[in-house]
């Protein structure tokens, strides 16, 4: 009687463990995905490189590779809201500290990319709010017993500028 009891209980347990696993996964697939990071175009990349010394060193130096995380990556997000996507560039793994590193801000203009934003950080992440026709930035820095840091970034009307900051005990 106690081993058909077990043999039950187990059974019972599995079912259930399974139509749970199912059930999650229904739910993150109904979930928006966000899009993949894309290589940086040719043409930013060699603007980056005009732009900051730092990456021009890096490139010149031959340590971008076609290895998994060797190459300048870009999220897209349209920070004006005119259905255009600007680019929010993170650099190779091997430009990247312990846990922070450099990130950029460019959009597209017809004379080519300008530079928005450039600034050391965990991440880079668009707030709701807006200024000046942009999404305002949040830049989250490397924790330390006080908290992580998080910067606010805004507009001016031709680049991003610091505006405040705040201290947390939680990274996002």
């Amino acid at each position: 009687m106690k081993k058909q009891f077990l043999l039950y209980l187990t059974i019972g347990l599995l079912y259930s463990a399974s139509g749970s696993v199912q059930s999650r996964q229904e739910r993150s697939a109904s979930k928006p995905s966000q899009p993949a990071a894309i290589e940086v175009p040719t043409e930013l990349l060699q603007q980056l490189m005009r732009d900051d010394a730092e990456a021009r060193n890096f490139v010149n130096q031959g340590l971008v590779t076609d290895e998994p995380g060797g190459k300048f990556m870009a999220d897209l997000a349209d920070l004006n809201e005119d259905g255009k996507s600007e680019y929010i560039v993170s650099p190779p793994n091997l430009m990247m500290g312990n846990s922070s590193g450099p990130k950029w801000v460019y959009r597209r203009t017809p004379k080519g990319y300008q530079l928005l934003l450039s600034i050391g950080a965990m991440g880079l992440s668009p707030l709701k709010t807006l200024t000046h026709g942009y999404h305002d930035l949040e830049a989250i820095g490397g924790g330390n017993a006080m908290g992580y840091f998080k910067g606010i970034y805004k507009f001016n009307g031709s680049k991003y500028v610091y505006a405040s900051k705040r201290n947390s005990k939680n990274p996002r």
